[in-house]
């Protein structure tokens, strides 16, 4: 027996409905694929804040690096100038002088006198001790009784 049943020609409207559900499905397709685009767009706007953000970091880091570094140097510029003190110090406890010890300018000098007469004005060495103006003024004018004192 034989099958005589035939498939139905497809009419224009039949063949326009596939084609409007393939359209469909292919928009869908391309809707998801759009916003799947848009969101990795953001990722990539995020991704290039947080790079920015971390040369920044990298920049601030680097300063304060510097900065230590430059602290560093003055700690121990600070260390060497408090050794020569503490060495100051040592030469003239060890080495004790009849006369008294002046420091103008960082030089040291040696009064080589008890008393004197300046400006009309009687003065001791213990008073040239406690004035540093007055031994400024002194050393300026080079009187003879402040020697300047040899390391």
């Amino acid at each position: 027996m034989e099958d005589n049943a035939t498939v139905p020609e497809p009419t224009l409207a039949s063949v326009q409905v596939e084609l409007d559900e393939e359209k469909a499905a292919h928009q869908d397709t391309l809707d998801a694929l759009t916003k799947e685009q848009a969101e990795h767009a953001d990722t990539i706007g995020e991704l290039s804040a947080e790079q920015q953000a971390h040369a920044q970091t990298k920049l601030a880091l680097a300063q304060v690096n510097e900065s230590l570094a430059q602290a560093g140097e003055i700690i121990d510029g600070q260390k060497q100038t408090i050794a020569e003190q503490a060495d100051r110090i040592t030469s003239l406890q060890t080495t004790p002088s009849e006369f008294a010890t002046i420091e103008v300018d960082k030089v040291l000098y040696q009064l080589e006198v008890k008393s004197f007469k300046y400006k009309g004005l009687d003065y001791t060495a213990k008073d040239l001790v406690a004035d540093k103006k007055l031994q400024r003024e002194l050393v300026k004018l080079g009187v003879g009784f402040i020697v300047k004192k040899e390391a």
